[in-house]
This record gives structure tokens, C-alpha cells and sequence, in this order.
């Protein structure tokens, strides 16, 4: 029986002025990358991997991160590559073009950085269901949910499938989008809109109101002007109350929802001291709906979307740099990896306020030296920038790291933020933070953070 509240506030259907600019659902899934450490539990997504491809009439591509150096180039994983995936076809009575992708070394960057290179618009991965001690220790998934330039879609086991076992095709009927008026919820809007192009599935826009005295008419007749009256005639509009992942969850429960939109920002509806501090500790909205949804999820980052980029207009990678070994390994990473031809570069260094204790003459020339430090920093890292054929700038900001790095992003209009991190794990980790992990949970774009240097790419190419 569905409950009352969701029938009360539901709105069938649209005619009312959209509040935001139209909505593009012409979105186009090109390339698809399925990321495997060859396990039987990640095997189910390649499955879907498969039959989106064929959907999407999209090339695929398969992402193995070794650990360690593999005998003769990776040859016996290739091999079982091909197995796997002449199965699934043969199952699925379809051949896709699809390569593999070898790599070593850190698997979320490795998984981001070939994300980058072939310039992926959709990733399907299988997951863990990991515990409240995910909040703490995060995982490769988590990893790559920050930081990939692209959609990801998250599978579990033991969870209904995408794909009818009858009849071999992809079972999407409802796709439940959790909405909250943000710029950010709105990619998740144009991604569900896409897919209700492609499968003819309904659209379930719902906004969950957290605090007790929000007006939910008023709600709802603002979520009905999310969307163009032309957008799509299959979708409802609704408001509840309560704990977001709650209702998000009952909600999907109730009406069998087949695939759950949302972004990664969805730490709360409604930002509090509360809410933030609930989400450091316990996890985000996103992270409990990865461990307790039935469906899968559909995590919609910012598109950073590099074959939208004209040629006129650069792709933009701001790298932060402190000085450090870490922040050294994110320039090196810069220098090297294969990006667009237009991509452009700024280096960007973080002078944080001094003490103010001592006579202003030691005060003045500390903030000297550390300018003089930092100016020379910067434009070392963007020398080596231009060495390789980068067109690099440079700049020294006077604050606190994080706030200043963020704001530059949004300030130079960056595509992508590259920085490292100090590699702190668990307790030691959780008490001290990350300016890395503060970026990339507040940045306008997709961030990578990097730890370790990643291996060339190696590929296998496989074809109808």
C-alpha cells in the first residue's frame, strides 16, 4: 500500500514555467568503461556493462588496475577478458566493440585517469557494501565516485538485475531521482532524462523536505517547474518528509523503483552544523544508499565532459602544489598523463596567515620569504608543465588552503583539480582531515588526488 504522504503531495505530470533553463537530454553515452579487479562479484557488471553498450550503441571499455608487475604484459588476463565478455555477448545475443585497459599501480586513479584518456561518459562498477567503518577508511568505489569526470553506476550483489533474464533486455521501467534544487542535483536530472529517452522509463523526481515546518505545497509546485512541460510526459513529482536516505529508500521500495539518481553533493537537503557533522561520521546520503539500496545507483558527478569542449575553448587543470613529495607526485602526474590537446594549466600555491606573535620586522620578513618561496614554486612546477608542450600559468593565494584552492577552481573556471595527499589513513586521518579530502568533497569539478605515480596504459583492442 503506498503511503498517504507520498499520494498527497504527488503531482502527475507538468504545465507550469520551468524555474531553470531547458534541460539539453540529448546527452550522449559514447564510451562506457567497466572497472574489474576479476573477481565473480564484479563479473555481474560487466553484464550490464554489455547490454548498455548495445543500448547506447557505445564502445566499451574494461579497466584492470594490477598491483603488482603481471607476466608477459597482462597476456592471461587479457585472454580471460575475452572470455568473459564472448560469453555475456554470446548470453546476450549481441557483439559490442570493446578494449582493454591494463594499468598498475593506485586503482581509483588509475580507473580516473583512463576515465580521462578515453574519455568515458558512463562507468559501471561493482561495489562493496561496506559498513559505517566506510566513513572512516573509504573504499576504491567512494574513490572514484569523487573523482571520476563521468557518471558512475554502482551494482551490488544480491539486488534486482538491469537485465531481464527472458528476454535479454534492459528491465528499466522507474528511475528515481533524488532532487534538492541544487545545480549539482540537476545533473542527476539530465542524466535520468537521457536514460527515459533511451528506455521510455518513468521519471520519479523526489524532493525530501528534512526540516519540520517547510511548506510542502509550496515544495511541490516548485519541483514541478524543474522541467520543461515538453521534457518528458512520463514523470511524477514528489515531496516528502523526514531522513533523506530514509525516504529515498521507501520510496524506491514501494514503487519498485529499477535505478536510483544521485549526486555526489547529497550530503544533506538541508546543510547544517548537524547534518555535516552526522555526515562526517556516518556518511553522506549517497554513501548509506550504497549500502542499503536493492537497485542500483546512479552516482551523477558535475560533468566535466571533454568531448563538449570546442576547440576553441581549453580543457582547464588547476594543480595545487605545496612543496611536498605529495604535491611533487601530483605535478609529475600533470607532466606526464596523455590529456586533450587543448588542455591548459594553472599552477596554484596557498600562503596561509602567520602568526601574529614576534616584532612586526620578523612578522614581515616571514610573509616575505614565504612569498618569494611560493613564487618560485609555482613557477618551477608550471616550467615543467611547459617543458612538455603545455601552455602552464601560475599563481600565489594568501588564505586558508582549501578555501583557496576551491575558490580558484570556481574563479578560473577549472574542468578538473589535481592535487596530493599526505596518505593518512583510519583514526590518524579522520582527527586531522585532508586539505585533499576537503577539496574534493567541496570543488566545483571533479578532483583527483594523487598518491602514487600511475603506470603508462597498456591496451588490448577487441572488435565485432
Amino acid at each position: 500500500m503506498i503511503n498517504s504522504k507520498y499520494e498527497k503531495i504527488s503531482i502527475e505530470g507538468g504545465n507550469m514555467k520551468s524555474e531553470l533553463l531547458p534541460l539539453n537530454s540529448d546527452y550522449k553515452v559514447k564510451h562506457i568503461m567497466w572497472p574489474t579487479n576479476l573477481s565473480k562479484e564484479a563479473k555481474q557488471a560487466l553484464l550490464y556493462a554489455i547490454a548498455l553498450a548495445r543500448d547506447f550503441r557505445a564502445k566499451l571499455f574494461i579497466c584492470y588496475c594490477a598491483q603488482e608487475p603481471l607476466p608477459a604484459g597482462g597476456q592471461r588476463v587479457k585472454e580471460l577478458l575475452t572470455e568473459w565478455v564472448d560469453s555475456y555477448q554470446k548470453d546476450l545475443e549481441i557483439k559490442v566493440e570493446w578494449e582493454a585497459i591494463i594499468t598498475e599501480g593506485n586503482i581509483a586513479e588509475s580507473v580516473t585517469c583512463a576515465a580521462y584518456d578515453k574519455k568515458i561518459d558512463l562507468i559501471v562498477m561493482y561495489a562493496n557494501r561496506h559498513p559505517y567503518t566506510a566513513a572512516l577508511f573509504g573504499s576504491n568505489a567512494e574513490s572514484i565516485c569523487r573523482s571520476a569526470p563521468c557518471p558512475i553506476l554502482i551494482t551490488h550483489t544480491n539486488e534486482q538485475s538491469l537485465v531481464d533474464p527472458d528476454t535479454k533486455k534492459t528491465d528499466l521501467t522507474r528511475v528515481l531521482v533524488a532532487y534538492n534544487f541544487s545545480k549539482y542535483s540537476r545533473y542527476s536530472l539530465l542524466y535520468a532524462l537521457t536514460l527515459a529517452k533511451t528506455y521510455n522509463c518513468e521519471i520519479h523526481l523526489l524532493h525530501v523536505a528534512e526540516k519540520a515546518n517547510e511548506d510542502l505545497e509550496k515544495l511541490a509546485k516548485r519541483l514541478r517547474n524543474a522541467l520543461p512541460p515538453d521534457a518528458t510526459d512520463k514523470i511524477k513529482y514528489i515531496v516528502t518528509q523526514g531522513k533523506t536516505y530514509e525516504e529515498i529508500l521507501n520510496y524506491a521500495e514501494k514503487h519498485k523503483v529499477d535505478l536510483i539518481c544521485v549526486d555526489t553533493r547529497e550530503a544533506s537537503f538541508s546543510p547544517s552544523v548537524f547534518s555535516a557533522t552526522n555526515s562526517l561520521l556516518f556518511g553522506s546520503t549517497t554513501d548509506r544508499l550504497l549500502r542499503k539500496s536493492t537497485c542500483p545507483i546512479l552516482v551523477v558527478r558535475p560533468f566535466t565532459v571533454i568531448q563538449e569542449k570546442v576547440n576553441s575553448e581549453a580543457f582547464k587543470v588547476l594543480v595545487a602544489t605545496d612543496g611536498s613529495s605529495f604535491a611533487e607526485a601530483a605535478v609529475n602526474y600533470a607532466a606526464t598523463w596523455h590529456w586533450p590537446a587543448n588542455t591548459e594549466f594553472r599552477v596554484v600555491n596557498v600562503i596561509e596567515p602567520l602568526s601574529s606573535l614576534g616584532p612586526p620586522t620578523t612578522h614581515y620578513k616571514m610573509a616575505s620569504d614565504l612569498l618569494n618561496a611560493s613564487q618560485d614554486l609555482v613557477t618551477t612546477a608550471a616550467l615543467k608543465l611547459r617543458d612538455k608542450n603545455w601552455k602552464a600559468s601560475h599563481h600565489v593565494r594568501g588564505g586558508f588552503a582549501a578555501d583557496e584552492i576551491i575558490s580558484e577552481a570556481k574563479e578560473w573556471g577549472a574542468d578538473l583539480i589535481i592535487i596530493g595527499t599526505h596518505g593518512r589513513r583510519g583514526i590518524s586521518h579522520f582527527l586531522l582531515g585532508s586539505v585533499a579530502e576537503s577539496v574534493a568533497a567541496h570543488a566545483p569539478c571533479s578532483v583527483t588526488v594523487v598518491k602514487h605515480p600511475v603506470s603508462p596504459v597498456s591496451s588490448l583492442k577487441a572488435s565485432t
